[in-house]
Formats: structure tokens, C-alpha cells, sequence
């Protein structure tokens, strides 16, 4: 299933589908709460590439995605 936002995963119907057909859910968010808390795996891009792929807690421990997407210095984190 490919969502535009995350909300269309998170109606119920997108949910129940998925679910049923143990389909895997794509879908892009800028909202990191709402990304962190659906998503079992995450890949990030930066300018069209691929700058981390893993779990919530890789991603969320990530000095690359820290530095292009929160504006902190890579050593700082």
C-alpha cells in the first residue's frame, strides 16, 4: 500500500487492509512524532538520496539525519 501521508495509513480502513493482507505500508511524513510512532522501519532522504535506513531508534540516534534534519552539528549529538 503506498500513502501520499501518513493519515491515510492511519484511518482505520488503511490499517484493517493492511493488516489483513499482511501488506507492507509505504508513505511519506514530515512529522517526526507521527513518523516515530507508526513506522517499524524508516529510510530517510536527503536531495533524493539515501542517507540512513533502520529502526526508529537508529534513525532517531543518527548523527547524519540529526545534522540535515534538525540542524545540529554531527559531533554534537
Amino acid at each position: 500500500m503506498i500513502c501520499w501521508r501518513s493519515s491515510t495509513w492511519q484511518d482505520w480502513l488503511g490499517r484493517r487492509l493492511a493488516c489483513e493482507r499482511d501488506l507492507a505500508v509505504l508513505f511519506t511524513e514530515h512529522d517526526m512524532g507521527t513518523l516515530f510512532a507508526t513506522a517499524d522501519q524508516v529510510l530517510v532522504l536527503n536531495r533524493g538520496a539515501l542517507i540512513a535506513q533502520g529502526s526508529v531508534a537508529e534513525i532517531w540516534a543518527d548523527t547524519r539525519v540529526r545534522a540535515v534534519y534538525l540542524g545540529e552539528e554531527a559531533g554534537a549529538v
